[in-house]
């Protein structure tokens, strides 16, 4: 299961187009929810992984007032799908069963983003 909230409060981090004009937005807030459960095929250290399950975003946008410093409410939009994950990556052993993963993945169910990055794994479950 997985949760994300992300706000994002710089000027200029969304555009809207309309009739040819293109309005900064002052700034985004994005809510995700996701439930879902995934695998992973080892060939050696390396790994792919795969999830898949129902995903829930809410997204709201606010832009600026062209005529004053106030901003107004473009809205929220809510959207819910089939989520899908589909990822890479490679352990590196540590001591005591421990790993260190790296990985990239995409993942999402109405549109696509992508991560790097890496986790630490506790060695609780013995992998040989």
């Amino acid at each position: 299961m997985s949760l994300a909230y992300i706000k994002k409060n710089k000027p200029n981090v969304g555009y809207i187009v309309s009739n040819g004009s293109v309005t900064p937005a002052k700034d985004i807030k994005i809510w995700q929810n996701a439930l879902y459960a995934g695998t992973k095929y080892y060939i050696g250290r390396f790994y792919l992984s795969a999830e898949l399950g129902y995903q829930e975003e809410s997204q709201t946008i606010n832009f600026p007032y062209t005529s004053s410093g106030s901003s107004y409410n473009y809205g929220t939009t809510a959207t819910n799908g089939f989520y899908q994950a589909y990822g890479l990556g490679y352990q590196i052993p540590l001591k005591k069963g421990d790993n260190i993963e790296l990985f990239a993945k995409g993942s999402g169910a109405n549109n696509t983003s992508f991560n790097l990055g890496f986790r630490y794994s506790f060695g609780l479950s013995k992998r040989k």
